[in-house]
């Protein structure tokens, strides 16, 4: 028992459960201008801990590692997705993420540099595996059944995405940014069912609920990475406490 109890320590078991999110650019190589879009690329970057979705999530700030790669540290899973849509629609290029689930050894930070542990491994082997697989997102959980059924998920939003027209996409941007479909068809001076017609097209209805559900998902298969809220960033050399059992039985 003392030395089941030694390995789990060794591998972060013993404490809080984290999600590692390190991410890279798809063929950087291609970008025209790499100075300009690497101040771009920075600045959102250094923008995400005050993007809505996420603020709550970070327990570690969003850092540039190296020229086209970033990593973070979050409390669940559950905004990885949005993330990935963010920063594409944002910056114009593609993003492959690799995320770890697992425990963090070293003391947590305001930014996600200098720090170790189990998530962050996980999250560069699933990084790697993405690059292998073309995969857009690679989960690494240890738990292979729900990684792989969430990596498809994901690549059928994405399939669903990537296939909308200019057109499609510059009124789906609007409906993302709050707008009804009625003040949509305003800022673009077209009638509400022209832009009901481009939604039904572009299969957006069963895009949004297919985000919504993907979110649920993570929440609920992955409980014990809830820990308590708080705003911002964890403050550095604390680890939040591991929420009570619930005794119920993982799903």
């Amino acid at each position: 028992m003392q030395g089941e109890t030694l390995i789990q320590a060794r591998r972060g078991e013993d404490r809080p459960q984290y999600c590692a999110v390190i991410g890279d650019i798809v063929a950087s190589r291609a970008i025209p201008d790499r100075a300009a879009f690497q101040q771009r690329f920075t600045a959102f970057i250094d923008r995400l801990g005050r993007v809505r979705f996420l603020r709550e999530e970070i327990v570690s700030g969003f850092v540039v590692t190296a020229g086209d790669e970033f990593q973070g540290l979050l409390r669940t899973p559950g905004p990885v997705y949005e993330l990935l849509v963010r920063a594409e629609g944002e910056l114009g290029v593609r993003f492959r993420l690799g995320v770890g689930l697992g425990g963090v050894l070293t003391e947590l930070r305001p930014e996600c540099i200098g720090m170790d542990g189990p998530a962050f491994h996980q999250a560069r082997a699933a990084l790697d595996r993405a690059k292998r697989e073309r995969l857009s997102v690679a989960l690494d959980s240890n738990r292979p059944e729900v990684d792989r059924f969430t990596e498809t998920f994901i690549a059928l939003l994405d399939r669903l995405r990537l296939s909308w027209t200019g057109r499609q996409r510059e009124v789906i941007e609007l409906m993302d940014r709050g707008h009804s479909q009625v003040a949509a068809a305003r800022t673009l001076g077209v009638s509400p069912a022209a832009v009901s017609q481009v939604l039904r097209a572009a299969g957006w209805h069963l895009y949004e609920r297919g985000r919504r559900d993907l979110r649920d998902h993570l929440s609920a298969v992955f409980p014990e990475l809830h820990h308590p809220a708080v705003t911002g960033p964890a403050t550095p050399g604390t680890v939040p406490p591991a929420p009570a059992p619930s005794g119920g039985s993982r799903p």
